[in-house]
């Protein structure tokens, strides 16, 4: 693979890392900020409430961030200078269960 090839690829995954992660920033106040309601709910009704109402979307929250993983996989030069201290807490974020 040529060396300008692989410099294209890597800048165009940083873009789609970056999208994902700006997606990802401003679609997930939703789900953040019912979790935090649910904290300070005064009565079961109400948080039953805010639990049905992320319930729904829950799950196509997780994928984003998994596109995202993908994403910096694919900088493997990027992840290995940058990220190599914060893989637990990465990972813990994502939650990624073993």
């Amino acid at each position: 693979m040529p060396m300008e090839m692989f410099t294209t690829l890597n800048g165009i995954w940083f873009l789609l890392a970056g999208i994902f992660l700006i997606g990802y920033s401003l679609t997930d106040g939703f789900d953040l900020g019912s979790g935090i309601l649910h904290i300070f709910a005064k009565d079961e009704n109400t948080r039953i409430t805010y639990m049905n109402a992320v319930g729904p979307v829950w799950d196509g929250m997780k994928s984003g961030l998994l596109l995202e993983e993908y994403a910096f996989r694919s900088l493997s030069c990027c992840v290995c200078c940058i990220f190599q201290c914060f893989y637990l807490q990465c990972y813990s974020f994502m939650g990624i269960n073993t």
